[in-house]
């Protein structure tokens, strides 16, 4: 039997740092690759909509906004001097206020996650990853932003809480390090 568990982070983006800079940034993809805790190695490979089927979390035939798809290399560290290397496609999509991702994992377990750049006082609003196709703007007049990240896994029920421990650290690792690389490129003017 499947189950699924929700997991969530609010990290705030320094007032010095412009949203619209952070939004760039993440919407590149790669950055929430690269700060994957166990990351080896990953390439763009052609997008085949067969291996999502019609899943509502993307829009599909968008040709503005492509998914694109990512082969990857994970390690997943299962206990002490215990690894499991992995390989499994992410499929990527930009929206209005960041980017949604899926993962197709090894034993069917499956990832969707949604990074967005929103005002503070909207993050208790968002209480599930959205679908939602219509843009959230940036507006210069309000004065605190954050970074939410939200991952809904699906997993067979046993597999389930291992699944979650990762998500949750991984999650915190990966905003963690995002906000932190933006801040030093844009603060050093590198960008």
């Amino acid at each position: 039997m499947r189950s699924q568990n929700r997991t969530a982070i609010t990290l705030p983006i320094p007032s010095d740092v412009p949203p619209r800079v952070v939004l760039d940034y993440i919407q590149t993809f790669e950055p929430t690759l690269r700060h994957n805790p166990g990351m080896v190695a990953y390439s763009e490979i052609p997008f085949d909509p067969g291996q999502i089927g019609p899943d509502p979390f993307f829009e599909f035939g968008c040709e503005e906004n492509p998914i694109r798809c990512f082969q990857i290399q994970e390690v997943f560290w299962l206990g002490p001097g215990l690894t499991k290397e992995m390989k499994s496609p992410f499929f990527f999509q930009r929206s209005p206020s960041g980017l949604r991702c899926r993962c197709n994992a090894y034993a069917g377990v499956i990832s969707w996650t949604e990074w967005q750049v929103l005002p503070l006082h909207d993050m208790s609003l968002t209480g599930s990853v959205s679908t939602s196709s219509k843009p959230h703007p940036l507006k210069n007049n309000v004065e605190e932003w954050g970074l939410y990240g939200v991952v809904i896994i699906e997993a067979n029920r046993l597999m389930l809480p291992f699944c979650v421990l990762n998500t949750e650290r991984y999650l915190n690792t990966i905003g963690q390090a995002l906000i932190k690389e933006i801040c030093g490129i844009y603060l050093t003017g590198t960008i």
